[in-house]
């Protein structure tokens, strides 16, 4: 896993953009699935990625994280900006470190928004908290943001 110096430089683009080019540009990269674009393996991009869940691999029914824990959920919206799955799994994985994805409470949503390659994960411990929009920072629930790199 490696590190990219200019991800500021990168989020502040995704805000510029809207977010139909986005989720156009994230499923023409690599060529991603198009009905899901959050679907594949991903390396982890952000530290924060990096520290706590490693590489990732989605799928529409859960994921896993780099230390072989997983996560299953249902998706519950899917528009323009992003896809949103509710969280099924009852226990709250230990990652890498010893880490958790938000302290001690179980993620109960997981919302993907991507530009240009890069996937960010929001994630809440509260059930109908996450919302989508144009910009992966905004969201009041959100406990956790991780990005990614797609792998090639």
């Amino acid at each position: 896993m490696k590190h990219n110096k200019t991800m500021p430089i990168v989020i502040s683009l995704f805000v510029a953009f809207s977010a139909t080019t986005a989720a156009q540009t994230l499923t023409e990269a690599g060529g991603l699935n198009r009905d899901a674009p959050e679907v594949g393996n991903w390396e982890a991009f952000s530290r924060t990625a990096y520290s706590i869940t490693g590489d990732i691999s989605v799928s529409k029914q859960g994921i896993r994280f780099e230390n072989g824990e997983q996560l299953e959920w249902r998706e519950i919206e899917r528009t323009q900006l992003g896809v949103r799955y509710a969280v099924e799994t009852t226990h709250n994985p230990t990652l890498i470190n010893g880490n958790t994805m938000c302290g001690n409470p179980s993620i109960k949503e997981v919302v993907f928004q991507g530009y240009q390659g890069l996937l960010f994960m929001k994630v809440s411990e509260q059930a109908g908290g996450l919302h989508m929009t144009s910009d992966p920072f905004d969201s009041t629930a959100m406990c956790g943001l991780y990005t990614y790199s797609a792998k090639p």
